[in-house]
């Protein structure tokens, strides 16, 4: 919801979920972003989904495991080129997994450094 905030108030927003794949995500987001179940007023999707595609929102296109420098470089070229003002990552732990092991991989996440 706050990334939906934030595109309302115009602010660029990247979205990366390594849990759940795009398609789904959309799907709920459309949902808050109407603020109804969009599969029960199926007649008024277009207009929402219209609405839904103007918002200044973009989308990482990993799933699952990803290696952070891959997910460092989009970050990087969605703020160039994008302006992206704000980044939403959904849950480390799956862009992570199977990356180290034992406490290792849970500071994988730690040694990322931001530029910016």
């Amino acid at each position: 919801q706050l990334s939906l905030d934030y595109c309302i108030q115009g602010m660029n927003t990247l979205w990366g979920s390594f849990e759940i794949n795009n398609v789904r995500l959309v799907k709920k987001m459309m949902c808050q972003f109407a603020a109804k179940n969009l599969e029960k007023c199926i007649d008024e999707f277009p207009h929402y989904a219209e609405l839904f595609g103007n918002l200044p929102l973009y989308f990482m296109r990993f799933y699952g495991s990803t290696e952070v420098d891959s997910v460092m470089d989009a970050m990087d070229y969605a703020v160039y080129v994008y302006d992206v003002e704000n980044i939403v990552l959904d849950n480390l732990q799956f862009m992570t997994s199977g990356q180290g092991r034992g406490f290792e991989k849970f500071e994988r996440p730690l040694l990322v450094k931001a530029d910016k």
